[in-house]
């Protein structure tokens, strides 16, 4: 197998890892990318005036950005974005004494996989496998649940191709289906508050916040009767998931 010496960064990593994922599956170049070639599909509202009227940008707009490291446009990076977050973790039984909505951590899971440091799941056996695959099981064994029982998804969203292989690696769909199960509508509502993409950029965190406020109905972009919401991290280096849930496990 080809390996690389060289690349340190994630935006030197993922332009290889796109290319050589559409090859293997014999899909377009764009695919591994988005949904739909040219489209953006997690983008809400934050860009209203590049965006058709359910929060997608639109093709030309996505097509004319200039290209970072191809086949990577600018709308394929995250924002650079500074930003401070918290969370309250806690027992069931005390936030059952707040006057708060809480939302239940069902089960998480956390790894790497073989070969595997920071920034280099390339070296590994099977170019395209990330972290997440070995992770994927521990999370649904480990919550008892399973990808159709999620609601909504937050997926770490650095750059674009890490959304559809998130879809692949956690059982959404199968191996190189992601882009079809995404253009189709198959997929669950994802990244819903913008995500790194086209919110902030803080390192996930605001995945996390984002996936708290689905269960507890508050997102601004909030989907209907959410029981279970999945927040992933991400998936090119050492890695982990979780599950909020509407009720305790």
């Amino acid at each position: 197998m080809r390996r690389f010496l060289v690349p340190l960064l994630l935006l030197a990593a993922l332009p290889a890892l796109a290319p050589a994922w559409a090859a293997e599956h014999g899909a377009p170049a764009e695919a591994p990318k988005t949904g739909k070639p040219g489209t953006n599909v997690d983008m809400p509202n934050l860009m209203a005036p590049l965006t058709d009227g359910e929060g997608k940008l639109i093709g030309y707009a996505y097509l004319s950005s200039r290209l970072i490291a191809d086949p990577l446009r600018l709308f394929d990076c995250c924002l650079e974005t500074d930003a401070a977050i918290a969370m309250v973790l806690t027992t069931a039984e005390r936030a059952a004494d707040l006057n708060v909505t809480p939302a239940y951590v069902t089960g998480f899971g956390m790894g790497s996989g073989p070969q595997m440091t920071a920034m280099t799941f390339y070296y590994g056996d099977t170019l395209g496998v990330t972290p997440s695959r070995y992770v994927a099981p521990e999370l649904w064994n480990n919550t008892g649940l399973t990808p159709n029982d999620m609601d909504v998804v937050q997926f770490y969203d650095a750059f674009t191709p890490q959304i559809p292989l998130g879809f692949e690696e956690y059982g959404f769909c199968g191996e190189g289906e992601s882009p079809a199960y995404m253009a189709d509508g198959a997929a669950p509502p994802y990244n819903t508050s913008g995500g790194g993409l086209s919110e902030a950029y803080v390192h996930g965190f605001n995945l996390l916040v984002e996936g708290v406020r689905q269960v507890r109905g508050t997102s601004t972009t909030q989907v209907p009767n959410v029981r279970h919401s999945l927040v992933t991290s991400g998936n090119v280096v050492p890695t982990g998931a979780i599950v909020f849930s509407k009720e305790p496990w």
